[in-house]
């Protein structure tokens, strides 16, 4: 089944080989999967068009509420809903419906690459340049630009970026990790190793 080998070929050969989330991977199977079952089951039958927007009202419920899915993953997401878009309304495979399978995967394969060798050299260079430490905040951040705002409240270094690694939105905290051109303070960095073990427990 073509919608099956595309979502094979952008989870397993494109997502998980350069990012390594396993939720993001198992949205990613179920999305398509979903949207690929619902588009079968309204265009094999003859529904009315009340039952079709019925099931999508259905999978409206759904919300992504996750805070540490950056832009490139919720591309992911979006290229795996389309995916399951076209092939749901197309049942014989068709050169058309190849090309559009090609096309997005092409498309977001590039995107990707063009990203991760941006992240490649920025990390390179932090490794040389910059230093990195990890803090606990005490409150739920959703992106890392709120992240850079709560650092630089809060210490005195010249912040580079921010990556926020994990949210816990019932206990409102935030794990951040950051670069910094900074002298290293042993009284942070102690304090912060403490509260990663906590987080981790």
């Amino acid at each position: 089944m073509l919608d099956v080998a595309s979502v094979l070929v952008l989870g397993l050969a494109m997502f998980q080989r350069r990012h390594k989330r396993r939720d993001i991977l198992a949205m990613i199977f179920t999305f398509n999967i979903g949207i690929f079952v619902v588009l079968t089951a309204i265009t094999s039958q003859e529904v009315s068009v009340g039952v079709g927007f019925g099931l999508f009202a259905i999978l409206s419920i759904i919300r992504l509420r996750s805070g540490a899915v950056d832009n490139i993953e919720l591309s992911y997401l979006f290229t795996t809903l389309v995916l399951g878009l076209v092939n749901g309304f197309g049942h014989a495979i068709n050169p058309i419906l190849i090309i559009l399978n090609v096309i997005l995967l092409l498309a977001i394969y590039l995107g990707d690459l063009n990203l991760t060798r941006r992240q490649l050299q920025i990390e390179k260079q932090a490794q040389r340049t910059l230093k990195k430490m990890s803090v606990v905040l005490d409150i739920a951040v959703s992106n890392d630009e709120q992240a850079m705002e709560q650092l630089e409240s809060r210490f005195d270094y010249n912040i580079q970026s921010a990556v926020v690694e994990s949210v816990d939105f019932i206990q409102n905290r935030s794990k951040v990790r950051f670069y910094y051109l900074a002298a290293s303070d042993p009284e942070l960095e102690k304090d912060a190793s403490s509260k990663d073990d906590d987080l981790d427990d």
